[in-house]
């Protein structure tokens, strides 16, 4: 953590400076907002030289916000340029459910744009949130995924490549129409943009027993999905279809190809 003192040397050193602006981006639609909060579908989880080291207050503080000037660490020496934007993440422990493996997740926190930098630190204003901004938050270059529009044809769903879902945007459970999603299929299972998907759920495995149906029940078609982008063995996507929530644990079927 950055002390008060350093951060005000800090600012009062930089030798490019830019406008401040109100803390939102209001040249992205809804589905863009969502879209830049889900978990990536590939992220490094090596070492990240760019970090949040703190804010410019007048006291330290861990959890950071949109009001917050943000101090990073790494300046012109590391390749920043005044108005460059990034993500900012972090590596978020996530517990087993609907009996996907446990493991770290990456979380998106928020997105930000440089105002000022030298050679060796860099401050940055908060143009978008998903969560609380923490200390020691990495930085990714930051891109708005691509828009993709779903087709209205039938769907033909190819059973014998089940995956399931992920995550929901921001770590949530539930997912509604329109709303972004992540599944465990991607380029290596020749999952590829504007790619469809149907949605299914196994109604015998409710997480209470007493609601669950009985043995034999088959898979219930919940709704439909598009991808948007996809690498490695995860895709992130766009739910277009839904008769109910769709939920983290519900399987996806893709189309035939």
């Amino acid at each position: 953590m950055r002390s008060a003192s350093l951060a005000a040397g800090v600012m009062a050193s930089l030798l490019a400076t830019a406008p401040l602006a109100v803390a939102q981006d209001a040249s992205m639609s809804p589905t863009e907002l969502a879209a830049v909060c889900v978990p990536p579908a590939h992220s490094s989880r090596g070492e990240h030289a760019l970090r949040v080291a703190g804010s410019q207050d007048t006291v330290p503080r861990i959890v950071l916000d949109k009001r917050d000037l943000l101090i990073i660490t790494g300046g012109t020496d590391a390749g920043i340029q005044l108005g460059a934007r990034f993500f900012v993440r972090r590596v978020a422990s996530r517990s087993p459910m609907y009996e996907l493996q446990p493991g770290n997740d990456i979380a998106t926190d928020g997105w930000i744009e440089i105002i000022a930098v030298n050679d060796s630190t860099s401050i940055a204003r908060v143009l978008g949130m998903c969560g609380a901004i923490y200390v020691d938050d990495y930085l990714e270059p930051f891109a708005v995924p691509p828009t993709i529009a779903a087709s209205d044809a039938p769907l033909d769903p190819d059973f014998s490549d089940l995956g399931r879902i992920v995550t929901g945007a921001d770590g949530h459970t539930l997912t509604g129409i329109n709303e972004i999603l992540v599944i465990d299929r991607g380029s290596e299972q020749g999952m590829q943009p504007g790619a469809r998907f149907a949605v299914y759920r196994d109604l015998t495995a409710n997480v209470d027993p007493l609601l669950a149906a009985p043995a034999g029940t088959p898979l219930t078609a919940i709704g439909e999905g598009v991808v948007l982008s996809a690498t490695g063995n995860r895709a992130i996507a766009r739910i277009v279809r839904a008769r109910d929530a769709v939920r983290t644990g519900d399987y996806v079927a893709p189309a035939k190809k």
